[in-house]
């Protein structure tokens, strides 16, 4: 890895639905349509919201990102996705965060 490299971030970059999350102007949007925050109702601890992984990731914080509860408790009912007006694929991101961090932990 070549320092300043980040290479989650680099992986979803080259990824087809990785190409979005840069387009995210955190709207909320996802937020207010996801069935886990909106039975949880928890959006101010970091990682509780879909937006907040999104944006984390636009700043290149990708070990905040691959460890945020959303990612894990996603019900991948595509609501998030479906109702971006910025077109971010948000369930494939949280899934291919899901892949990287199987890969790490177990190298396949």
């Amino acid at each position: 890895i070549k320092p300043g490299k980040k290479p989650v971030v680099e992986s979803l970059k080259k990824s087809l639905q990785g190409t979005t999350f840069s387009q995210c102007y955190t709207c909320l949007t996802c937020t207010s349509t996801c069935p886990v925050v909106g039975v949880t109702g928890e959006t101010r601890e970091f990682g509780s919201a879909p937006h907040q992984v999104i944006h984390a990731l636009v700043l290149g914080q990708t070990d905040l990102a691959k460890d945020a509860p959303i990612v894990w408790d996603c019900l991948t009912c595509y609501k998030c996705q479906e109702n971006c007006p910025q077109g971010v694929k948000i369930t494939d991101i949280f899934y291919q965060l899901r892949n990287i961090v199987y890969h790490q932990e177990f190298g396949i």
